[in-house]
């Protein structure tokens, strides 16, 4: 490998072709100190190859930087410039919560090895109240993909662009679209009959800032399992090896009981254990996406019967969802009066989030909500 200060050659799969690396996208112009053209350098060769991205340490921000052969990306890398988001909640919904180690042994996982950041991945404050709260609204993402959406719009409903090679991406609703183009002209849509998985995660890969959806093979429109308008087609399609229903078996996001559903799971038996984080988890190094500790049951008629302490969101009762939900124990009433005692103590406010961090005697942290 051959390397120059903005390009190298370098063998990938096969063949021979210039590898270059520049910032795909960034939501504060010169967050990343780029060359021409957004260009980045690649230092040093072969295995110990480096792509040098230099930060504009005055600018707080998102953005994602592209690995290229031959002008095609492939692989990116999130660059997230923020606070330290590591002060945020101990809360565990489930007490005995386990981990698998590398050579399959279980154990639980401490109470010093257990912790919430104290913000959305993305977001560049963990405040609600503060005169930057509009800053916490974070990124969004398509379940499995490793790469992050910018949601073009603030908590405050102000527009912003993200630029970078890719060009200036605004969301449908900015008025003025000069010189820019909407999120919507990146989608991608694949029909039912070629959406398959192998094929659509390098579809993901190769286009991070695309969403993905998989239409009929008329192309009328979005594709649906079993013709049901609730149950459209994942992203990702379908698996050569693994009928609709084991879908969720493919784990892209590390999945504690990797989308494998028993008869009988709400015990504290079935709970699962953390496993090792899949290459597509789109948190920093030392973090992961939290999840259930058990599969839930999808299909068209499911009813959502897991524990609600079986959820890391969840509060402390063994209370089936769909139970919970019948007796109203969701509902946040303006004061504590007639209110189950883990439901205390909730702060709401409309359209910014949940203060949980003096819930039912637990300190939970911060609910964010999140736009889709």
């Amino acid at each position: 490998m051959q390397c120059g200060k903005e390009e190298a050659t370098l063998m990938v799969m096969g063949f021979l072709g210039p590898v270059t690396a520049d910032v795909l996208w960034e939501d504060d112009h010169g967050l990343i100190k780029s060359g021409t053209n957004y260009a980045l350098e690649i230092v040093d060769s072969g295995q110990s190859a480096k792509i040098k991205v230099p930060i504009n340490k005055a600018k707080k921000g998102n953005a994602v930087i592209a690995l290229k052969v031959n002008g095609e990306i492939y692989w990116s890398w999130h660059i997230w410039v923020t606070d330290d988001p590591t002060n945020g909640s101990t809360y565990k919904s489930f007490n005995n919560i386990k981990r698998m180690k590398a050579d399959g042994t279980v154990e639980p996982i401490p109470d010093s090895d257990w912790k919430w950041m104290d913000r959305n991945l993305g977001a560049l404050t963990s405040s609600m109240t503060s005169s930057d709260w509009n800053r916490n609204i974070g990124l969004l993402y398509q379940w499995g993909r490793k790469d992050p959406i910018p949601p073009l719009v603030t908590r405050g409903n102000d527009f912003y662009e993200v630029s970078g090679s890719v060009g200036r991406i605004r969301h449908r609703g900015a008025k003025n679209m000069t010189g820019a183009i909407s999120i919507d002209d990146l989608r991608k849509f694949v029909l039912l009959s070629s959406a398959e998985v192998s094929s659509n995660i390098r579809l993901a890969v190769k286009n991070p800032l695309s969403l993905i959806y998989v239409n009929k093979d008329d192309n009328t429109g979005q594709a649906y399992y079993n013709n049901n308008v609730n149950l459209p087609v994942n992203w990702f399609g379908r698996s050569t090896s693994l009928p609709n229903n084991r879908l969720p078996e493919l784990n892209l996001w590390s999945d504690n009981a990797q989308g494998k559903i028993e008869t009988v799971y709400n015990t504290d038996d079935k709970a699962k254990p953390y496993r090792d984080k899949s290459p597509y988890d789109p948190c920093p190094n030392g973090w992961r996406i939290p999840s259930v500790l058990v599969a839930n049951l999808a299909s068209p008629s499911y009813i959502d019967d897991i524990r609600i302490d079986f959820s890391p969101f969840g509060v402390k009762t063994n209370t089936a969802k769909n139970i919970f939900e019948t007796n109203k124990y969701h509902i946040v009433k303006p004061t504590d009066a007639g209110v189950p005692g883990f439901m205390t103590g909730f702060k709401v406010y409309p359209n910014i989030g949940f203060d949980l961090s003096a819930a039912g005697g637990n300190k939970w942290g911060f609910f964010q909500e999140q736009d889709s």
